[in-house]
């Protein structure tokens, strides 16, 4: 008898045990708060600092519609020298490389040309082997329709004192007058030897051509304003 009743007590305490903590659970026991997971949300990308050259640019533009050339490109000089991490650096180098052509091309006379008074006997491959030019840019430098010169005729001449520098990273080749910027130029393939990010070119130029239409022209006829030149370089 004593042996039942405590397997009824045991069953009892179990059964309202169960329950009593079931009760707990559902009725008494404070439910925890669900937090919400947040999703990452990546940092905002830094602000890039301020480009060094774009107030000097907005100035060469304002020169430049102002007809102040000169100005423009000493500006632009400064420009290619001082601030050559520019993201606008290229903007700058073109420019300067376009308006450094246009007045070496032009009567314009700049510290880069001589005036010369034509003698009699001057021929203008004397004349070029003289201040060691070429025919060609004395001729474009001075609007010349034809080779024929006359004596007493002024004549301002460009000498060019070129070298090369092949950027094969970039995939350019700058033109340098005097080891300054003159004018830059993309490059379809380039190759260094021992794969040099920079390397400057020393030579002599083997052969200059000109072809117009697919067929090769010479220096001083009229099909020789419009050909494409070519620069052949010695090994």
């Amino acid at each position: 008898m004593k042996l039942k009743l405590l397997v009824i007590l045991v069953l009892v305490v179990g059964i309202f045990g169960g329950g009593g903590y079931a009760a707990y659970t559902l009725l008494i026991k404070p439910a925890r708060p669900q937090v919400k997971e947040k999703s990452a949300v990546a940092p905002p990308a830094p602000t890039p600092p301020p480009d060094p050259a774009a107030p000097e640019l907005s100035k060469v533009a304002a020169l430049r519609k102002d007809k102040k050339v000169e100005e423009a490109r000493a500006l632009l000089d400064s420009i290619v020298t001082n601030y050559p991490t520019s993201p606008r650096i290229d903007e700058a180098r073109n420019q300067l490389g376009e308006i450094n052509a246009d007045l070496a091309l032009s009567t314009t006379p700049t510290p880069d040309k001589v005036d010369y008074i034509v003698k009699g006997g001057d021929s203008l491959d004397k004349i070029a082997r003289l201040l060691k030019t070429s025919p060609e840019l004395i001729m474009r430098s001075n609007n010349l329709a034809n080779t024929v010169i006359q004596p007493g005729q002024r004549l301002l001449i460009f000498q060019p004192d070129f070298s090369l520098e092949i950027h094969v990273a970039d995939k350019r080749v700058v033109l340098l007058q005097k080891n300054r910027f003159f004018k830059q130029y993309p490059a379809r393939t380039l190759s260094a030897p021992g794969g040099a990010r920079t390397t400057e070119l020393k030579t002599k130029i083997a052969e200059k051509a000109a072809y117009r239409d697919g067929k090769r022209v010479s220096f001083g006829t009229k099909e020789y304003a419009g050909a494409t030149r070519w620069i052949t370089l010695a090994q």
